[in-house]
C-alpha cells in the first residue's frame, strides 16, 4: 500500500528500498505463515497431524539452522549416534543404583488443583499407584507421570529433601555435549536436567511451558507418543496464562472443537526430540502393558530462534504464556535502543529507524553484521530475526521493516490493554496481588470470550 512518507523514507534508506516492498511486515496487513507451511511434515503434505521431520546424522550448521528457524526436529538413534553415557538407563535404574536410591519423585499434571500436584511418592512399582490424568480429550493420556527435576538442586529449591547434589552430579557427567551442538550450551546441560518416568498410558497434557529456549528430550527406555503445535494466533492482548495443564483441550471445547496437534508421532527408545519455545505438547507412554518410559530433558539457549520469534511475533506478542520472550523480541528488533512500553505507527517507525541503523553500520557500508552489534546483547539473534533473505547481514531495508514491525505491534498491543494494566507488560506476571489478578483474570476472560465468538462466527460461515 502507499503513502506519502514512503518518499522521504525511500531518501532516507537509499536508492536500493525501491526494491523493497515497504508494507509487506505491515501487522495491520501481515499474516503469519501456516503451521504446516513453516513446520512442513517429513515429505508428506496434507491435514494435520503430520508427522516429525527426522534426521538419522546432523551437522553443525544444519543443527544451527533448525535452532534458528525454530523447528521441531527427531534425531533418530541419538543415544548411539553421538555417544551418549546414559545408554541403557531405565526407570529402574533410579531404584536400584545406589547414587539414586532413596529418591522420591513427583507425581504431575493429574486431576487434582495445583496445590496438591507435588505430592512426593517412593516408587515400589512403576505400575501400582496410578493416578488419572483427569484430560478432557480422547486422545490425553489416561494417567500422570513422574518427575525428578535434579536441575533444582543447582538453584537451592529441590521438590524433594531427599534429592542430593551427589544424583545431579551423575547425571552431569553422564552428559555430553554432541559435536553438532554450539559448544555455548554446555552451561544449559550441566543446569538443566529433569528426568520423566511414565507407566503405559501415562503421560502429561497438553501444555505449554514458559521459557525461550529449544528443549531437547532423549527418550532413554519405553516408546512415547508426542503430540505438538504452535500456540494460535491471537486476536486480544492477553496478560493472563493460557496453556497451563490441560488448558488446551478446555479452549478448544469451547468452540465445539478437540485439539488437533501439528505433529504426532512415537518417538522411539534412543531417539531425540528437539523443541522450539511456544509449543503446545502432550506425551503418552504407548509401550507394552508393565513398561515404564523414562526421558531426560534439556533447555538450550544457542542459538536461540530468533527467525521463529519474527515469523510469529504478533501471536507470541499477545501471549502471555511467552512473556519473558517480550524481552527478546524488543532487544532483537531495536538492538536494545528501546527499553519503554510503547509503540509507533508503522509508517513511523520505518522512518525512525533511519537513524537506529546509522548508529551501528559502523563502517558505513549499508549492512549490520554481528560483530557490529557487540553492545547488543544478543548479535547473532539480532541478525536472524531481521536478515529476512537469509545471507548472514541486514541490509537497511530489512532493518527498517523488522523494526518498524516490531513497533507497530507493540502499538496495537498497547492499544488492545486496559490503561490499568498497561503496567504489567515487560514484567513477572505470575504471584501478582489478589486486586491485579482479579484484573488480569477478569480481562483473560473479556479476550477469550470476544476470541472464541469470533471463532465460531468463521465456523458458521464454512
Amino acid at each position: 500500500r502507499s503513502s506519502p512518507a514512503w518518499p522521504l523514507i525511500a531518501a532516507m534508506l537509499g536508492p536500493l528500498s525501491v526494491l523493497m516492498v515497504l508494507g509487506s511486515w505491515d501487522p495491520d496487513t501481515y499474516e503469519e505463515p501456516a503451521e504446516t507451511a513453516y513446520w512442513p511434515g517429513n515429505g508428506i503434505s496434507g491435514d494435520p497431524p503430520l508427522q516429525i521431520p527426522v534426521y538419522s546424522e546432523m551437522d553443525r550448521a544444519t543443527f544451527d539452522r533448525l535452532f534458528i528457524e525454530g523447528k521441531p526436529f527427531v534425531i533418530s538413534n541419538f543415544v548411539d549416534l553421538v555417544g551418549w553415557p546414559m545408554r541403557g538407563w531405565t526407570c529402574d535404574t533410579f531404584q536400584q543404583d545406589q547414587t539414586f536410591k532413596g529418591a522420591k519423585f513427583n507425581r504431575m499434571y493429574h486431576d487434582k488443583d495445583s496445590a496438591d500436584s507435588h505430592v512426593e511418592i517412593q516408587r515400589a512399582s512403576w505400575d501400582d499407584a496410578v493416578k488419572a490424568a483427569g484430560a478432557r480429550d480422547s486422545a490425553a493420556p489416561e494417567f500422570a507421570p513422574y518427575y525428578f527435576g535434579i536441575k533444582d538442586l543447582g538453584y537451592g529449591d529441590p521438590l524433594s529433601k531427599t534429592w542430593k547434589k551427589s544424583m545431579l552430579k551423575k547425571v552431569q557427567n553422564h552428559t555430553v555435549i554432541p559435536s553438532f551442538v554450539d559448544p555455548r550450551n554446555r552451561k544449559d546441560f550441566m543446569a538443566s536436567p529433569e528426568f520423566w518416568f511414565s507407566s503405559k498410558n501415562a503421560g502429561a497434557k497438553a501444555h505449554m511451558d514458559t521459557h525461550t529456549q529449544m528443549t531437547m528430550s532423549v527418550q532413554l527406555s519405553g516408546r512415547k507418543r508426542w503430540r505438538l503445535g504452535l500456540i494460535p494466533p491471537r486476536t486480544m492482548p492477553h496478560l493472563g496464562l493460557l496453556f497451563e495443564d490441560g488448558s488446551v483441550y478446555e479452549h478448544r471445547r469451547k468452540v465445539g472443537k478437540e485439539w488437533v496437534p501439528t505433529y504426532e508421532f512415537v518417538l522411539e527408545t534412543g531417539d531425540a526430540l528437539f523443541v522450539p519455545p511456544a509449543t503446545v505438547h502432550e506425551t503418552n507412554n504407548v509401550g507394552e502393558t508393565g513398561s515404564c518410559a523414562l526421558s531426560v530433558t534439556y533447555q538450550l539457549s544457542y542459538p536461540l530462534p530468533a527467525k521463529f520469534y519474527r515469523a510469529f511475533w504478533p501471536r507470541m506478542r499477545r501471549t502471555a504464556d511467552i512473556a519473558e520472550a517480550w524481552s527478546l523480541g524488543r532487544c532483537w528488533a531495536t538492538l536494545c535502543t528501546h527499553r519503554k512500553f510503547s509503540g509507533m505507527q508503522y509508517s513511523k517507525a520505518v522512518v525512525a529507524s533511519a537513524k537506529v541503523f546509522r548508529k551501528f553500520d559502523k563502517n558505513s557500508d549499508g549492512f549490520l553484521v554481528a560483530s557490529e552489534l557487540k553492545k547488543v546483547s544478543d548479535p547473532e539473534g539480532a541478525v536472524a530475526f531481521h536478515d529476512t533473505d537469509g545471507d548472514g547481514r541486514v541490509t537497511s531495508q530489512e532493518f527498517a521493516e523488522g523494526y518498524a514491525f516490531w513497533f507497530a505491534v507493540e502499538h496495537q498491543v498497547a492499544a488492545g490493554t486496559p490503561s490499568q494494566l498497561k503496567k504489567l507488560h515487560y514484567k513477572v506476571l505470575e504471584d501478582l496481588p489478589s486486586k491485579v489478578a482479579d484484573r488480569v483474570e477478569n480481562f483473560t476472560t473479556v479476550c477469550l470470550a470476544k476470541e472464541y465468538e469470533a471463532e465460531r462466527s468463521q465456523l458458521r460461515e464454512v
